[in-house]
């Protein structure tokens, strides 16, 4: 009898047990059916973007590097030269060791009109890849080569006319419709290995809104992929992306300047730098020559000098070297032509340390 009763004790547990160990099982498959079902959940299909896509392309386009602004050196649109470096720029040596520098080669090459200009870079150098990798260069014939494809007028698939505004959010689901990760870009060079190292069957989805800024500075906020892929297609050569090789692309045309400037005589009707001293160049006669000689004549002596004019950050600009001698030297100087007209001249230079202004005004003769 007790050997019965013990039977069906142990009866009584193993079926407990079974029943214990059942409810786990269905516990675990019922949880992991949920949680499959919460990560499969794909995402609308106007938000999906799948490598090589339209949309897709796009993006990375406007992810390149942009190589434009250090044309003057390279004549490369798709590579930029990395700083420092060091250039001879028609036998002078310049340091570059950022973009201002850019101006002071652009100065020396439109120095004159008619010479012979050249630029050597000295190498080795590195550039950067319009996939924002970097690449060590040891000699000229090797630049020219891994920038044969953009050279002015060549190709060049950047996209500059459109631009995102970071961070950007993506949600990123491998081949099964798995989420996978959410993932953060900061700029151009994250966005173009993001989409670059996307496989076959992955797919992404930004987290809209999306910020995009035009070529003109125009801010579009963006609510889905098509949105986006039409504001790139109408925008896409909407600005200048600056791509040919002359630095800046702002200059003035000092045309009108220089056929004022050289056809009459003229004397200083009003110099102040900081007190009037016109009255010292009261018996000067000043006449400018088109191989950029002057002559400042006060009927006693005739002085030789040099002028010369650019239209370098979207102005005219005028460099006189009249004389180094007093009163001539007072107005040695890079002035800004801000007034002209075939009797009158008005130029003026701003002070860099405490922005004080000097005015010189010369009138026809």
């Amino acid at each position: 009898m007790a050997q019965k009763k013990t039977f069906m004790i142990k009866i009584k547990y193993y079926s407990v047990l079974c029943l214990f160990f059942l409810f786990t099982v269905l516990l675990f498959i019922f949880s992991s059916c949920q949680k499959e079902l919460d990560e499969i959940t794909p995402p609308p299909s106007d938000k999906v973007i799948v490598p090589n896509s339209a949309v897709s392309n796009y993006i990375q386009h406007i992810a390149l590097h942009d190589g434009s602004p250090d044309n003057i050196l390279d004549n490369a649109s798709c590579i930029s030269l990395v700083l420092p470096l060091t250039v001879m720029v028609n036998e002078q040596e310049i340091k570059i060791e950022s973009s201002d520098d850019f101006i002071e080669v652009e100065n020396i090459l439109d120095e004159f009109e008619n010479d012979n200009d050249s630029l050597r870079i000295i190498f080795p150098v590195t550039v950067t890849l319009a996939d924002h990798t970097e690449r060590i260069i040891n000699n000229s014939d090797e630049l020219e080569d891994i920038g044969d494809e953009c050279t002015e007028g060549g190709s060049d698939d950047d996209i500059e006319c459109v631009d995102f505004q970071y961070p950007l959010t993506f949600t990123v689901y491998d081949s099964q419709n798995q989420l996978s990760s959410v993932t953060v870009i900061n700029n151009d060079e994250e966005l173009f290995t993001f989409f670059d190292t996307m496989e076959e069957g992955d797919l992404a989805s930004f987290k809209f809104p999306v910020l995009v800024i035009l070529g003109g500075g125009e801010e579009i906020t963006i609510d889905n992929n098509d949105q986006l892929e039409a504001v790139i297609e109408s925008s896409i050569d909407e600005c200048d992306e600056d791509d040919d090789n002359d630095h800046d692309e702002d200059d003035a045309d000092d045309t009108g300047f220089i056929t004022a400037l050289l056809n009459s005589n003229w004397q200083i009707t009003y110099f102040f730098d900081g007190s009037d001293e016109t009255g010292a160049f009261a018996d000067f006669v000043f006449i400018f020559h088109e191989d950029g000689a002057t002559l400042s004549t006060n009927g006693v002596s005739s002085i030789q000098g040099t002028w010369d004019t650019n239209g370098d950050n979207g102005s005219i600009n005028i460099k006189l070297n009249l004389g180094e001698e007093a009163p001539l030297d007072a107005i040695m100087e890079d002035w800004e032509v801000v007034e002209f007209n075939s009797s009158l001249i008005k130029l003026q230079d701003v002070s860099e340390e405490d922005q004080t202004v000097t005015t010189l005004v010369f009138e026809r003769k």
